[in-house]
């Protein structure tokens, strides 16, 4: 398990992610936002949740090359939510919002 915290001035840290290509379970913290959960060649991959600090909006389910891809449940910050199918950070599919 390993954690890296970025600002938005910490170029350093963003190479370190993205060249150190990390494997396993971490948390990757950036302007707010996060994302914690498996992490395959330093890429979201896997199971993991995301937390958008611009929009409050929060993405838990399947990631594949940093992108929201397979089956998630997004909530908006109003408790809406959507169950069911992602392909490329979109919904897509089957779903119930």
């Amino acid at each position: 398990v390993w954690e890296l915290k970025l600002g938005t001035k910490d170029k350093l840290g963003i190479q370190i992610i993205l060249e150190g290509k990390k494997t396993g379970r971490g948390r990757f913290e950036f302007d707010g936002s996060y994302y914690d959960g498996d992490f395959v060649d330093g890429k979201f991959h896997g199971k993991g949740k995301y937390y958008f600090a611009d929009s409050g909006k929060v993405y838990e389910g399947d990631f594949s090359n940093n992108n929201m891809h397979g089956n998630g449940i997004m909530v908006w910050p109003d408790q809406s939510r959507y169950d069911g199918e992602f392909k490329d950070g979109k919904m897509d599919g089957h779903g119930i919002k």
